[in-house]
């Protein structure tokens, strides 16, 4: 569970990762992988898989948190720790080297870099499957028993309307592109429209890419397009700046 530090995750939280979680093991079952889940603290997690491994990949984290966790797994390995940017087109670093105060500034930076960075990624094929394997895991289809015996907050249940997981992130997508987008110039700050893509968790917990829904919107011809892009890439990717580069990004 890297999305939230624990103290600040609920029952609507869990429910809707695992729910994305459940989805992602199935996939990649498909593709001949063996896939363990464990409830466990993330950084105690990732040492403990480590232990006879060439190398442990993992997303990067840029709150104070998940960069602590993932400085602390690296420490207590005996083999390489490499970070992928997932969460952001362009990796923080490359988009500018110092925090940055306005989009202004900030906007030309990260244009110059999208073109090497805008590009569908392929899916590579497993020279060796891992269907043999049989490790010891969480039962994922059973998201009520994972999550009654855990020790979280519920006072903050889970919400009917939205499922975690990576092919209602798409629908959503393909929903708002056809539905919406047009919409955006004029309707995206009218809280009484529904103007809106819902696809803010599925980006924070990873179960759809920002990479992915910017090139789908790429496509259209759609007059909202530049400005759903500015938002996603340039203001979104500016929030990731200023808490990769400002130690006080969470301090009034």
């Amino acid at each position: 569970h890297d999305a939230l530090p624990i103290s600040e995750a609920n029952e609507r939280h869990y429910r809707f990762m695992l729910q994305g979680l459940g989805e992602t093991v199935s996939l990649l079952r498909k593709r001949g992988a063996a896939v363990t889940v464990r409830a466990c603290s993330p950084e105690e997690g990732a040492v403990a898989f480590s232990s006879g491994a060439a190398l442990v990949v993992t997303d990067r984290g840029y709150l104070r948190l998940q960069r602590q966790w993932r400085a602390q797994a690296a420490a207590a390995m005996q083999c390489p720790l490499v970070q992928v940017e997932s969460d952001a087109i362009v990796p923080v670093a490359t988009a500018s080297p110092k925090e940055e105060f306005t989009a202004g500034t900030f906007r030309p930076k990260i244009t110059a870099a999208l073109p090497y960075f805008m590009k569908p990624l392929k899916q590579e094929r497993l020279r060796v499957d891992a269907i043999g394997l049989k490790p010891e895991t969480l039962d994922l289809d059973d998201i009520d028993g994972i999550i009654g015996s855990m020790n979280i907050e519920r006072s903050v249940p889970p919400v009917g309307w939205l499922t975690g997981g990576a092919t209602e992130a798409k629908r959503l997508l393909k929903k708002f592109i056809f539905h919406k987008l047009d919409m955006v110039p004029d309707e995206r700050n009218d809280p009484t429209k529904d103007c809106v893509s819902h696809l803010g968790p599925y980006l924070h917990f990873g179960q759809i890419s920002p990479l992915h829904i910017a090139l789908e919107v790429m496509k259209t011809e759609s007059p909202g397009r530049d400005m759903f892009l500015e938002e996603l890439i340039v203001r979104r990717e500016l929030a990731i700046n200023f808490t990769y580069y400002n130690e006080k990004y969470d301090s009034i």
